[in-house]
């Protein structure tokens, strides 16, 4: 997840807690502007831009279309049958989402702090360091295994059509939601005791403030509880899903592309051809999800694994590593906005009733106004 933390120590200094990586002091002599990566060189100063860019503007834009394409997902959705089980599916992912839209730039909200009052700054970064930074990361996660549960759960409906209504059944599958989110909060449940907020004196404002170290729970077992964060979680949550989604939308692909010829063939009747064409069209609506999540998921698992298993010296170099976090954390926002774009291109049923509604607002102010006038002259009469 992007706020596990990598495998090095940490250090706590007068200012901040500092990365101490485990490997060889640098040279006294090299540029401490520049960080050396497998032979490139990278300037701190254009990191750090981009670094501000990502978590200081582009993040929260993009929460903010997180959270109106979400509430409108909802409003959407609860117009619709709760009996079929793919609307609980996509309104527990449009609700998760949501949360995620709003509490993701929580994270990185001291960037925007620090620029007007950089003490406040340091402070409200400890805060969101200690309290807020796994917040995120229950949502992100919970999103992503249900797009994995869907992914199953179609994959069963055209593998055993008759069996999935049985299987499935929509309070199977509001118990399986929120078991989903107690496996998440218990896997995650160790990360939110690594660190320990403390208030310090800072020696350089001459200022007390708020800073962060090490736990003692997490001092007391540094190296069980790091591989634990770097790598067992890293690949339940990232590795186990990613393939899951991916393997079954493979399938379901082939699949449709074969039974898409057969159901034509088979159709008999307008209404019975009307509603084989409505399933697979919410089958279509679903891989698409699936195959969208799995795309975006491709460089975000490359940079899991790149920062789980590279050199450690590459952490040490601390911003580009940070600027590796934050090109993850943007595309997990993008996996949360993307959504509300599918289901308006794809599903006829969803854009119509998009529509319906937003008709249904642009009246209201007339049909209130026309009321009110109706009500005036019953006065004056």
């Amino acid at each position: 997840m992007t706020s596990t933390m990598g495998p090095v120590n940490y250090i706590t200094s007068g200012r901040e807690m500092s990365f101490q990586p485990n490997v060889s002091t640098a040279n006294s002599s090299t540029d401490h502007s520049q960080v050396t990566l497998t032979g490139y060189i990278f300037d701190e100063k254009l990191i750090a831009q981009f670094d501000f860019f990502f978590n200081c503007f582009f993040l929260h834009f993009l929460s903010l279309i997180g959270v109106v394409t979400n509430i409108l997902n909802i409003f959407v959705l609860w117009r619709h049958s709760f009996s079929e089980t793919t609307t609980i599916w996509l309104l527990s992912m449009s609700v998760t989402d949501l949360i995620t839209s709003v509490v993701h730039p929580l994270r990185r909200i001291n960037c925007i702090v620090d620029q007007f009052d950089p003490v406040a700054g340091l402070t409200s970064r400890a805060v969101s360091v200690v309290y807020l930074v796994n917040i995120p990361d229950i949502f992100i996660s919970a999103s992503m295994f249900i797009t994995t549960a869907i992914a199953v759960e179609r994959l069963v409906a055209v593998l055993l059509p008759l069996k999935v209504s049985q299987i499935f059944t929509p309070s199977r599958v509001i118990w399986t939601i929120a078991l989903l989110y107690a496996y998440t909060v218990i896997m995650l449940g160790p990360t939110w005791f690594f660190l320990s907020y403390i208030i310090i004196f800072d020696p350089i404002y001459n200022v007390t403030r708020g800073g962060y170290m090490l736990s003692q729970f997490y001092a007391s077992d540094y190296e069980n509880l790091t591989k634990y964060a770097t790598g067992s979680l890293t690949q339940l949550f990232t590795s186990v899903t990613f393939i899951t989604i991916v393997t079954c939308s493979v399938i379901l692909s082939i699949k449709l592309t074969i039974s898409r010829s057969k159901t034509l063939a088979k159709m008999t009747s307008w209404k019975s051809g009307s509603r084989q064409v409505r399933d697979m069209k919410v089958v279509k609506m679903l891989l698409t999800v699936c195959l969208v999540n799995a795309g975006i998921s491709i460089p975000t698992v490359t940079i899991q694994f790149f920062l789980l298993y590279s050199n450690l010296s590459i952490l040490s170099a601390g911003k580009f590593h940070y600027l590796l976090r934050s090109i993850v954390s943007i595309l997990y926002q993008v996996n949360a906005d993307v959504n509300f774009f599918i289901y308006v291109t794809v599903s006829t049923k969803f854009a119509k009733t998009l529509r319906t509604m937003l008709q249904c607002f642009r009246l209201r102010p007339s049909f209130n106004i026309a009321k009110a006038d109706v009500h005036g002259m019953e006065m004056e009469e």
